[in-house]
């Protein structure tokens, strides 16, 4: 992955307002418009060897996808029926702004 297709969402993102809303299954937890999250007493980001972001940690008590908590936070819980799972629209796994993510 070159460092350009890695920051093209980011470059992006910075003309926009970032937008915060509550993480509803994670009491204290925000996620943002750029696909950040972020926790009231900090918190662990870091890939997997896919390059998927995780989260949580010690604070959670268990790692979840990044991308999992921005969807829930700005499209709410999966659908009926869904698997829970969350698909990159542009497939660049890196990049969880809302506007990339679909349930699954």
């Amino acid at each position: 992955m070159t460092l350009k297709y890695f920051l093209a969402p980011f470059i992006k993102g910075a003309m926009e307002r970032e937008q915060w809303c509550p993480i509803p299954s994670v009491p204290g937890w925000y996620a943002t418009s750029w696909g950040n999250v972020i926790g009231r007493k900090g918190q662990y980001i870091g890939t997997d060897f896919s390059g998927y972001w995780f989260c949580g940690g010690s604070t959670l008590g268990t790692c979840v996808k990044r991308a999992k908590l921005v969807l829930e936070a700005f499209a709410g819980p999966p659908p009926e029926g869904s698997k829970g799972d969350v698909m990159h629209l542009n497939g660049n796994t890196l990049d969880d702004r809302p506007s990339n993510l679909e349930w699954v």
